[in-house]
């Protein structure tokens, strides 16, 4: 019952902001769409530890010691260092131009969205796709390649309505080194990682180089 709500709410979020079901203008969709977010990942881990009765341990909830920041650090560091390969590769064949309007509008939400904003990315999500869907298929008999390999393309899929296709690659590659920070250093790794990865492109969005954005295009607050 957990996966089915995690995957499934997750996806039903995603695909309400994509038809406009938060609103269709600003900033304020993005960050009604993330608290629903938020909202799930609490009502997750209730049915995990409340309703099931389940110890923290089972979602790999260690303490919160420098090993996990250590893996934390370590992880979210390794994950910004493929950003610039990404931005290189994205100008150099053209694919930047729907990161780039995704971007204007996390430029345009105030400084407290935005941290509202990364906090839930950061929680939120790795409870979604490591904390819970990791362990419980593991659990239900699947391998390691499935258990690991299920939550991490979900969670790239779910991000193409907000950046695009070509975005999915960096995605994919970050996901894949949180999920390495989950299984070494637990839930706690993972988040630190997650912060540390989107903090400078969410908290510094007024200042990311992009290219122009094309004047017929449709802005990405109008689409997601």
């Amino acid at each position: 019952m957990i996966l089915l709500i995690v995957f499934f709410g997750s996806a039903a979020i995603v695909w309400a902001r994509a038809k406009g079901l938060f609103g269709t203008d600003g900033w304020e969709p993005r960050l009604r769409a993330s608290f629903c977010l938020l909202v799930l990942a609490v009502v997750s881990l209730w049915v995990v530890l409340g309703f099931e009765g389940r110890p923290t341990s089972d979602l790999g909830l260690r303490s919160l010691g420098m090993s996990a920041f250590k893996w934390g650090l370590l992880f979210g560091i390794a994950a910004l260092m493929t950003f610039p390969i990404y931005l290189f590769v994205g100008k150099s064949t053209g694919q930047m131009e729907r990161p780039s309007e995704a971007l204007e509008v996390l430029t345009n939400m105030p400084l407290w969205g935005r941290t509202i904003f990364l906090l839930t990315a950061g929680f939120a999500e790795e409870l979604l796709f490591r904390g819970i869907p990791i362990p419980r298929l593991l659990e239900i008999g699947n391998s390691e390649t499935v258990a690991i390999g299920i939550p991490l393309i979900i969670f790239t899929l779910l991000h193409r309505t907000s950046w695009g296709v070509f975005h999915l690659l960096f995605v994919a590659v970050a996901g894949a080194l949180m999920t390495a920070a989950f299984l070494i250093g637990g839930l706690w790794a993972a988040i630190i990682a997650h912060l540390v990865a989107d903090a400078p492109m969410i908290l510094a969005a007024p200042w990311m180089p992009r290219p122009p954005l094309d004047s017929k295009s449709k802005p990405a607050a109008l689409e997601n």
